[in-house]
């Protein structure tokens, strides 16, 4: 009878069942002594001989209890029974022999893991494999043998991970028994080794790749599919993903032959998430091979084109009818089910199947258009960042690999070619390209404006960046007309606080714009046509990043010449400001490029009469930054009023004064204001004169348009003068403020320093006749703002200010754009002056509060932040009629309002009690910025320490009370809640500030809508304790079925966390219980509160006290009523800044 291997789990088992006579521990040196004895030269056959091979047995027996010494005389042992071998030994002798071996490897593996190195481990391994290569060449046929070989083999691949000639010796190894042992054993082993270290799925693809070929184990792709189906654990699901990818890669053929078994793990996979990225893997791969293969047999390249067409007409990505999906070849199946998943259920598998598209894009040609291209579009607005991120990528690989984009970059051409064309045939191809140009473009301005909407000004870093550098490769693409200006609307994040964000930003507007590698004449028309299409926002911007990153010398000579007009050719009027304005903007970081000669230039361009008020602005702001700031004066002191470029200005507004009252003339003027502020010793006459000018000229055509009863002369040239007028006046009075704080005061302080007897300069001497020269530092800058006030409220200044209030007390006689500036007027004299800021305020407001047109409202909103950081106490009454235009029905209005609440808050400079549920509301708002911007608000004020939790109570307060829908007040609470995940203290205080209400209120409505609270409240452990706790609160009110289902959404919520409920059970069941009416808490005592005496002077400590609360803004109307009386001191407590 032949002997058979014994199977069994144990080295003791397998002895029992052969019987074997195992000796003790001390005996083993002598056995195996006397084994070597009569095995030497003797080979295989008394090793197999009873007698020795019990001692051998019980030597591996005795293994892991026997000296280093020991087991490498046994290891010599079997080595030269193996080796002495002259003839070869039957049948049964090479089972025990084999026995033997497996079990000394199956041993030395055991205590390799414990007491060997690996060095030692490599060598054993090694002894071992040529041990079985002696055994035979060939198959082991015997199903036991085969088993134990490669149960010992996995063992060996285990304990050799990073040895590369074991592992191939090994899995040659694993080659002679697969076909006896089975693929099924295999391909759990497989899954289970990949699944322990992901490092290897690249090794078992290869492994398998080679059995497949040479053992012909054509089972062994359906046997790995049906493991990985059975799979149950989620560990290394990478490493399973990447390996049936890779195996795919390698032998798609054996794939197609399972595609519908492949198709169906698709289809039950539910959870198994990984399950359908494995799959998708393998259908990509199918995809490419069928691609590969198609394209060999195909030799004429319209044909290729001609099928490309077919499957972009064809519907293979609309899966809804099955019996056509059915009839479909496995390569458009493939496709289909790929693009099928960019809408899958789970956000990981949606990412995923994107990047399989980036994949195939660069190994092979897509369709150029498809409806695969509108769904990873539509995924840019998908909930999850890892998704938009992978969408983006994917449109961008896309894009950039597609056939059409030498015409989509030149579409303007492609256009023009159309409409030129005249023969139908040559028409007929140009109009299909255009169309299929067309689609791409649309497709491309869709995801600019899905991420201008909702990535770009987003409150994760990581949408930014990938919004950035969406705009970015467009950019660089050349698609310049898909990016919708978002590219130069992302400037503004030069000042965002990421670094990250900023270092994008600039390193994106170095490559494009101020790179040394481009043409010097493309880098300057490149950043003249983004400053003169930006708004003023992203113009700052820009010159932040002009100043950072330096524009390249050549570049920069030829923007001095275009702005200076001196270059090849005359640039029209927007353009050649632009270039102005770039120097303005590298002459604040440069000032040293502002030479007499350069002075002179700007000047020579104030005098040219051709020269229009559009450039001349920006020559003004050039020219201003010769003094660094209002509080930095000049080195060589102020320029006398004499000196040519006030000549020239001033003699210029006059001239332009009689031509023009257009938009750009007032911005030239006010420009020419503060330049005069800032350059000249005596600027407050030459101001003087140039605003009487102006309303001189206003005051005659008005005239003029009465006399004549002309209503289009009084629309296009009386009313813009007054209003030019009145915007002029405004700005003198603010910037005479700003020199009398900034230059007059510091001036005078200081010389009340110096000893009696010092030099007076030149430039002092109108200050001195102005305020004198005293010695009283703090009674001067009393005294110099004392005459300011008295300046301001008498004269051309009263009279200015008076007809600025009747225009506005007779709003409905005049045009908004005459209010506008009759409001821009007086809100800078309210800067300027605490007695007009006290004297306008309420007429300002009521005005904001009662206005129709969108432009008066938003004038004032505009200067709001200015008034409120110069005069706090003044303008604190009035924040309320501010916080109600959150509440507007217009959408611009709302957003400025928004926009200038958040970063009033944000900064600390308005205390916003009682009024957050406004901004909250907004985060449900129709508008799409407006509801964006509000989140960011939150996610910023919930990052300044308890700020969000300590207004929480009174949002969701005021929420209750505006009895909003249910639907909404979730979705809004949730959100705020959101904010507060992680910071598991705040929402236990706030838990127990909701549970106390239970008691302190007897409306059943406040009940209902306390628990309505604690039902959207994110669940933690902190605060389950916590409401455990304050269970008796609300024990009574339970009967109530509204009250009872929203509680137990907290157990339930608590139960569906497996970490939460693992933890505490106990306090979950019981407080279950509770809520159910199961359970009755006892109501603890309260405490009784000590009887301390009374101190002296307690009821006076408590009406200061109230009194100063007063001083608090406060949402409620009583407060209000109260603080709009309250009596504010006369002098500001905020001085200007320029």
């Amino acid at each position: 009878m032949p002997w058979k291997v014994p199977q069994g789990y144990s080295i003791g088992d397998l002895l029992e069942e052969l019987d074997v006579d195992i000796k003790t521990l001390p005996e083993i040196p002598q056995a195996i002594n006397e084994a070597n004895a009569k095995i030497r030269k003797r080979g295989c056959v008394p090793m197999a001989a009873d007698e020795n091979f019990g001692k051998l047995s019980s030597a591996i027996f005795h293994y892991q209890k026997l000296k280093e010494e020991v087991t490498n005389d046994l290891w010599d042992l079997i080595d030269r029974g193996y080796r002495d071998n002259k003839d070869r030994p039957d049948q049964d002798t090479l089972m025990k022999c084999l026995f033997l071996s497996c079990q000394l490897m199956d041993q030395t593996i055991k205590k390799s893991s414990t007491k060997m190195k690996d060095v030692t481990i490599e060598l054993f391994i090694k002894r071992w494999i040529k041990q079985l290569d002696i055994i035979g060449q060939g198959e082991i046929n015997s199903p036991e043998a085969a088993s134990m070989i490669m149960s010992v083999c996995w063992q060996v691949l285990g304990s050799c991970k990073k040895q590369k000639g074991v592992q191939k010796d090994v899995t040659r190894i694993i080659s002679k028994v697969i076909r006896t042992v089975g693929s099924q054993e295999v391909a759990i082993n497989i899954v289970k080794f990949i699944q322990k270290d992901e490092t290897l799925a690249d090794f078992f693809a290869e492994r398998v790749v080679s059995w497949i070929t040479e053992c012909e184990a054509r089972g062994l792709v359906n046997a790995i599919l049906c493991e990985i189906n059975e799979v149950k654990d989620v560990n290394a699901q990478k490493g399973l993903v990447k390996f049936m990818g890779t195996l795919a890669e390698k032998r798609p053929e054996d794939f197609i032959r399972h595609f519908s078994m492949t198709v169906q793990l698709i289809a039950e996979s539910d959870n198994k998430y990984w399950i359908r990225e494995a799959c998708l893997s393998i259908m990509a791969e199918i995809y490419k091979f069928k691609v590969r293969e198609g394209n060999k047999e195909r030799n004429n390249a319209f044909e290729a084109e001609d099928v490309d067409r077919e499957m972009n007409e064809s519907n293979i990505g609309d899966s809804d009818n099955e019996e056509e999906t059915s009839e479909l070849d496995p390569k458009q199946r493939a496709f289909m089910i790929i693009t099928d998943h960019i809408h899958d259920r789970n956000a990981y598998t949606r990412a995923f199947a994107m990047r399989l598209f980036v994949d195939l894009v660069k190994q092979i040609p897509l369709p150029h258009i498809g409806e695969f291209q509108e769904k990873i579009v539509g995924r840019f607005d998908d909930n999850t960042s890892t998704v938009r991120k992978s969408a983006i990528n994917a449109f961008i690989a896309i894009i950039n690999n597609n056939p059409l984009i030498n015409q989509l970059t030149s579409i303007g051409e492609l256009r023009t070619q159309v409409e030129e064309a005249e023969d139908p045939e040559t028409k007929k191809p140009l109009v299909m390209l255009l169309r299929d140009c067309e689609k791409l473009l649309d497709l491309v301005k869709s995801g600019s404006e899905l991420i201008i909407n909702n990535l770009l000004h987003s409150s994760l870093t990581t949408d930014v960046l990938e919004a950035i550098n969406w705009f970015y490769q467009i950019t660089t693409i050349g698609i310049t007309e898909g990016t919708l200006d978002g590219f130069r609307q992302m400037a503004t994040h030069v000042w965002n606080k990421e670094e990250k964000i900023r270092e994008k930003v600039l390193s994106c507007y170095k490559d494009v714009y101020f790179s040394d590698r481009m043409d010097p004449k493309r880098t300057a028309f490149g950043l003249i046509y983004l400053v003169a299409e930006s708004s003023n926002a992203e113009a700052f911007s820009i010159g932040k990043m002009v100043q950072s990153i330096k524009i390249p010398k050549s570049a920069k000579q030829l923007i001095w010449k275009y702005a200076l007009g001196r270059g090849e050719q005359k640039l029209p009027a927007p353009l050649q400001a632009a270039a102005m304005a770039i120097l303005d903007m590298t002459s604040k970081s440069e000032p040293e490029v502002l030479t007499e000669g350069n002075i002179d230039g700007f000047v020579f361009m104030i005098r040219d009469p051709d020269c229009p008020p559009l450039v001349l602005t920006e020559v003004f702001a050039v020219l201003t930054n010769l003094r660094p700031s209002a509080k930095t004066p000049l080195v060589d002191g102020a320029y006398e009023t004499d000196h040519e470029i006030f000549e020239a200005t001033t003699s210029r507004i006059y001239e332009l004064l009689k031509k023009d009252s257009s938009m750009e003339m007032n911005n030239m003027v006010l420009a020419a204001i503060k330049l005069i502020y800032f350059l000249s010793a005596n600027p407050s006459q030459q101001v003087s004169d140039i605003v009487t000018a102006a309303f001189k000229m206003a005051i005659s055509r008005l005239k003029k348009s009465r006399e004549k009863k002309d209503n289009k002369y009084t629309a296009e040239k009386a009313l813009p003068s007054l209003a030019l007028a009145l915007n002029a006046a405004g700005h003198h009075a603010l910037n005479l403020a700003i020199w009398s704080e900034c230059t007059v005061v510091p001036k005078l302080t200081a010389k009340s320093s110096k000893k009696k007897g010092s030099k007076t300069p030149k430039d002092d001497d109108e200050v001195d006749d102005m305020f004198g020269n005293v010695d009283d530092a703090a009674y001067e800058e009393e005294n110099i703002i004392r005459v300011l006030n008295y300046e301001l409220n008498r004269g051309p200044f009263k009279a200015i200010t008076a007809l600025a209030k009747s225009i506005l007390v007779q709003a409905d006689e005049w045009p908004s754009f005459v209010q506008c500036a009759a409001i821009n007027c007086l809100m800078k004299f309210m800067a300027a002056s605490a007695e007009h800021a006290e004297d306008m305020s309420r007429l300002i407001f009521t005005i904001l509060k009662k206005a129709e047109n969108v432009s008066v409202e938003q004038t004032i909103l505009s200067g709001f932040p200015d008034l409120l950081v110069r005069h706090p106490n003044i303008m604190e009454p009035w924040t309320s009629d501010v916080f109600d235009k959150l509440e507007d029905e217009d959408d611009d209005v709302r957003a400025s309002t928004l926009t200038m609440i958040s970063d009033l808050i944000v900064k600390d400079l308005v205390k916003p009690r009682g009024r957050l549920f406004q901004v909250a509301r907004l985060v449900l708002d129709e508008n799409p910025a407006i509801k964006r911007e509000a989140k960011t608000f939150f996610v910023e004020f919930s990052s300044q320490g308890t700020k969000l939790i300590n207004n929480l109570p009174d949002i969701l307060a005021k929420l209750h009370e505006l009895q909003i829908p249910t639907a909404e007040f979730k979705e809004i609470t949730t959100f705020l809640f959101d904010q507060l995940s992680g910071k598991e203290k705040q929402t236990e205080q706030l838990v127990e500030k909701l549970c106390s209400r239970f008691r302190e209120q007897d409306a059943e409505d406040t009940w209902r809508q306390v628990a309505l609270t604690i039902s959207v409240m994110p669940v933690n452990e902190r605060m389950i304790k916590k409401l455990n706790e304050c269970a008796f609160m609300f024990q009574d009110k339970v009967s109530d079925l509204e009250i009872r289902d929203n509680l137990m959404e907290v157990c339930n919520k608590a139960k569906d966390s497996a970490k939460i409920f693992q933890k505490l059970t106990k306090e979950i069941d019981e407080l279950e219980q509770v809520i159910c009416g199961d359970k009755t808490l006892p109501i603890p005592a309260t405490p009784k509160k000590s009887q301390r005496p009374r101190e002296a002077g307690t009821a006076k400590k408590k009406k200061i006290a109230m009194k100063r609360d007063k001083d608090i803004w406060s949402s409620d109307e009583e407060e209000r009523t109260v603080s709009t009386e309250t009596v504010v001191p006369k002098r500001s407590g905020r001085r200007l800044r320029s």
